[in-house]
């Protein structure tokens, strides 16, 4: 019996390779940092994988790399743009950038455009859930951002939080019951921030830290107010998250694998707290642990296998959409492909604009007293 059980199953896995039963799936920034560990996994668990980016190729060529159609296409195209996509089964947006504006101002020089994040990350987001639903696309997974953190960082990065909250708004119009939203906060691996992620971990993992998180959680359930400033505390305690986690809970939520999870309190942009949080986010680190945890190469591998096509698919078929209706003075944000630090807070100088805040908070601070100085009544 054992024998013949393994005769069938490698006949079943020949017919599948033969007849392309896995699904067909297509990565929307599939070359960026989260999207190119993203498109590995899914090579590896053996679907059918498209990468539609600007770029138009991989980060680095390898081997798995092979095994990927590449399409360069534009997004936020002012004409009309026709995508040779075919129809699929599952959509995958890993879009989004939350850098400085590329155009000096001011004395500090780096600023954000709020209306330039919010289009590149949430008009962006809305345009890909169009040529998904024209694909024929079942499924849609979205990488947007920690709950916790839209709060946090509305005040400052307004843009980046009301577009990631359009594309997540787009997505569950698009497939209500068939979406997913993976909400991480800082991502860090390989060469991204590799000495800022280890100081990070190592900070966020002692027990001080922990216990000091603990704390704030259980303040949390008792006081009526939350305020940023205590978000922000709460997000500087906790550990960054791996991108090979976030990139196996996003690939679990594309092929549909149970996950259990025990998901954390979750936050609207104003504070407000959302209980309970909604069952289709994987939200913040520790939910993201879980899945990945969970996702496993031989469950992803089984997921894949299982999952199937839900049509047969016309690998033909272009997607087509109509130009980007975009301001005047839009400029989209210059790719960064080739940098380990793409989309990422920095940009293309990473010194530069962390100093540019502190020493304006610490330049205001020498100006009062100075001022105080100025104007103290003479010593009697």
């Amino acid at each position: 019996m054992n024998f013949a059980a393994h005769v069938i199953t490698l006949y079943c896995c020949i017919l599948n390779a033969v007849l392309s039963l896995t699904p067909r799936v297509a990565v929307f920034g599939g070359s960026g940092f989260v999207g190119s560990e993203v498109s590995r996994l899914l090579v590896e668990a053996g679907v059918d994988l498209t990468v539609i980016s600007r770029a138009g190729g991989p980060r680095v060529k390898q081997r798995w790399t092979d095994k990927c159609k590449y399409i360069e296409a534009d997004m936020l195209s002012s004409s009309p743009s026709t995508i040779p996509l075919g129809e699929i089964d599952i959509a995958i947006a890993c879009v989004g950038h939350m850098r400085p504006s590329p155009n000096w101002d001011g004395f500090f020089g780096l600023h954000y455009d709020q209306q330039q994040l919010e289009l590149d990350n949430g008009l962006m987001t809305e345009r890909i859930v169009e040529a998904a639903k024209k694909a024929r696309a079942q499924r849609f997974v979205f990488v947007s951002l920690w709950s916790l953190s839209k709060y946090a960082l509305y005040g400052a990065l307004e843009g980046y939080v009301l577009g990631k909250i359009r594309g997540e708004e787009a997505a569950r119009r698009a497939f209500p019951n068939a979406s997913v939203i993976v909400s991480p906060h800082l991502i860090v691996g390989g060469k991204r921030f590799g000495k800022l992620g280890r100081i990070l971990r190592a900070y966020t993992n002692n027990p001080g830290a922990k216990f000091y998180n603990k704390m704030m959680r259980g303040m949390k359930e008792k006081v009526s107010d939350f305020w940023p400033q205590d978000a922000i505390s709460e997000i500087q305690n906790t550990p960054p998250s791996d991108v090979t986690d976030v990139a196996r809970a996003v690939v679990a939520a594309a092929l549909n694998v149970t996950l259990i999870l025990s998901q954390e309190d979750a936050y609207s942009p104003d504070g407000g707290e959302v209980s309970p949080p909604p069952p289709d986010v994987i939200d913040g680190f520790f939910s993201i642990v879980q899945a990945a945890e969970q996702a496993s190469d031989t469950t992803l591998k089984a997921a894949a296998s299982t999952m199937g096509r839900n049509t047969k698919n016309n690998t033909t078929a272009a997607v087509t959409l109509p130009a980007c209706d975009l301001p005047s003075d839009f400029v989209s944000a210059p790719t960064s492909h080739y940098s380990p630090n793409d989309g990422a807070l920095f940009g293309a100088k990473p010194l530069l604009f962390p100093l540019a805040p502190a020493l304006s908070v610490f330049g205001f601070f020498v100006a009062l007293i100075l001022e105080s100085y100025k104007h103290a009544p003479p010593p009697t």
